[in-house]
């Protein structure tokens, strides 16, 4: 999941907090169905370019 930038300013602790918690949680059920293979923080970044992958069986797909 990648947020807007923006969205992190107008939040509250709180509401941060929240939406942390949410992520994990679909992290984890992702974790348990066998569909998550890593998951990490990204440093926040303007000029940070982000690179997807999606990985079928016997292909990879990269999305930019």
């Amino acid at each position: 999941m990648v947020e807007p930038l923006e969205q992190r300013a107008v939040r509250t602790q709180e509401q941060g907090r929240q939406a942390y918690q949410l992520m994990v949680e679909f992290a984890d059920g992702l974790k348990v169905r066998g569909l998550l293979r890593a998951c990490e923080s990204l440093n926040v970044n303007r000029s940070l370019r982000l690179t997807f992958q999606r990985v079928f069986p016997g292909r990879t797909e990269t999305l930019a």
